[in-house]
C-alpha cells in the first residue's frame, strides 16, 4: 500500500472527512518520534508502514547479493552528487581530476571538493561531531559557494529561501540563530543507543541536515556524505564502493519532491525515508552479479528503465508485448524489439504462457 502524501490524502478524501481523519490519527498512533525538532517546535516522526517494511527486506537480500565497484565510486559519486547542484562535466574529466588535473572552472572546484572528501572518508573514516561536519564541509565547498555573504564564521549567519522558476516559496530555513542547538540536536541523534535501522537512521540524518541548511551552500553535497558515511559507519562496508548520489540523480524530481512532502504540518519524514530506499535498493541491483553487470553494460533507452523500476516494483508483476505497448505508447514491433534486448542481455526473464511471452525478473 503506498503511503500517500498529505496533499494527495486530503484530495482523496475531500468528500469522507471522517475517513481523512481515521487515517492522520492511525499514523500518528503508529508514529516513531524522533529526537528532532522542526520549526514548530515539534518532533520529527515517521512511521513504519509496510512499504519500509517491504524495501528494508529486499535492501537486506539485494545487499549480500551485490558487488561494488570501489574504483570508480569515487568518481561516480562526486560526479553524480554535484550534477544534482548544476555541476557539468563527464566521468572522464571526474578521473582526471582525481588524477590531479587543475579545475578550470566552477563545477570542477565542485566536484574535486567532492573527491577530496570522500577520499578522506575513505582514508581516515569520520565522526559525527559538529566540527568534523563543519571540516566535510569546507573540503565540499572548495571555494566554489553561492551566497558567500552569508558565510559566517562557521554556520550561515543569514536566512536561506528556496523558490521555484516562476517565484513559489519551496523551502523557508530555520533561523540563523536556531542553527547551533539544531546541530547539536542533530549530533546528539547521531549518537544516540537507539534501535532504528541504519536505512533509516541515514535517511533521517540527510532529511534533518537538509533541514537545517546550516552553511550557506553545498548542503545537499555534505547531507548525501552524512547519508553514506553513516551507512558505512554503521558496519556497511559494501558502500564504500555504492555510489547511491547516482541514483538520486536518475530520480532527482523524486528526489526534491520526497523533500517537499517531509515538510508538512506533522513533521512526518516517512516521504524521504521511503525514497532513499528505494533509491538504494535500485543501487543495489545494477550491482548484483549477472543481472546488474549485464544491466550496466547495456545503454538501455527511457522506457526500457521504466520497465526495469516496475518489474522491480514486485516479485509478481509481468510485462507482455501488449502491456508494455500500452503502458509506454509504443506499437507491438517497437515493444517487442525492447523487452527482446533486455532479455538477450540476461537482464530479465522470459516464461512462455500458451502462445504468450510474459517478461519477468526471475
Amino acid at each position: 500500500m503506498i503511503y500517500e502524501d498529505y496533499k494527495k490524502l486530503k484530495y482523496k478524501y475531500s468528500n469522507n472527512i471522517s475517513a481523512y481523519k481515521a487515517i492522520l490519527e492511525q499514523r500518528f498512533k503508529d508514529a516513531v518520534i524522533l529526537p528532532i525538532t522542526a520549526k514548530n517546535g515539534q518532533p520529527m516522526r515517521f512511521v513504519m508502514c509496510e512499504e519500509i517494511k517491504m524495501l528494508l527486506s529486499e535492501i537486506e537480500q539485494a545487499y549480500r547479493d551485490c558487488e561494488i565497484d570501489a574504483v570508480r565510486f569515487v568518481a561516480e559519486e562526486s560526479l553524480a552528487s554535484c550534477t544534482i547542484e548544476g555541476a557539468k562535466s563527464t566521468l572522464p574529466d571526474t578521473i582526471k581530476l582525481i588524477e590531479g588535473k587543475v579545475p578550470t572552472n566552477k563545477s570542477e572546484k565542485m566536484i574535486q571538493g567532492n573527491i577530496k572528501a570522500i577520499q578522506s572518508i575513505l582514508q581516515n573514516g569520520f565522526e559525527f561531531s559538529e566540527r568534523s561536519i563543519f571540516e566535510l564541509w569546507k573540503a565540499v565547498a572548495n571555494d566554489a559557494i553561492d551566497n558567500e555573504s552569508i558565510k559566517g564564521d562557521m554556520y550561515r549567519n543569514g536566512d536561506v529561501v528556496v523558490a521555484d522558476r516562476i517565484g513559489n516559496i519551496t523551502y523557508m530555513s530555520p533561523k540563523c540563530d536556531a542553527i547551533p542547538d539544531m546541530m547539536k540536536e542533530l549530533v546528539e541523534f547521531c549518537h544516540d543507543e537507539d534501535r532504528l535501522d541504519p536505512y533509516i537512521k541515514a535517511a533521517a540524518i540527510h532529511y534533518a541536515f537538509v533541514y537545517i541548511h546550516p552553511f550557506c551552500d553545498g548542503n545537499g553535497r555534505t547531507a548525501r556524505l552524512l547519508l553514506q558515511n553513516w551507512l558505512i559507519n554503521s558496519g556497511l562496508d559494501k558502500y564504500k564502493g555504492v555510489s547511491i548520489s547516482s541514483g538520486v540523480l536518475e530520480n532527482k524530481a523524486a528526489y526534491y519532491k520526497a523533500l517537499e512532502n517531509s515538510e508538512n504540518n506533522y513533521n512526518d519524514i516517512t516521504f524521504i525515508i521511503i525514497f532513499y530506499l528505494e533509491t538504494i535498493l535500485d543501487t543495489l541491483y545494477k550491482g548484483i552479479k549477472g543481472f546488474g553487470f549485464n544491466e550496466r553494460h547495456f545503454n538501455m533507452n527511457s522506457r526500457q528503465q521504466q520497465a526495469l523500476t516496475f518489474l522491480r516494483k514486485s516479485s509478481g508483476n509481468i510485462l507482455t508485448i501488449d502491456s508494455y505497448s500500452r503502458r509506454y505508447a509504443v506499437d507491438k514491433d517497437t515493444a517487442e524489439k525492447e523487452l527482446s534486448e533486455l532479455h538477450d542481455n540476461d537482464i530479465i526473464g522470459m516464461r512462455i504462457d500458451g502462445s504468450q511471452r510474459r517478461f519477468c525478473l526471475e
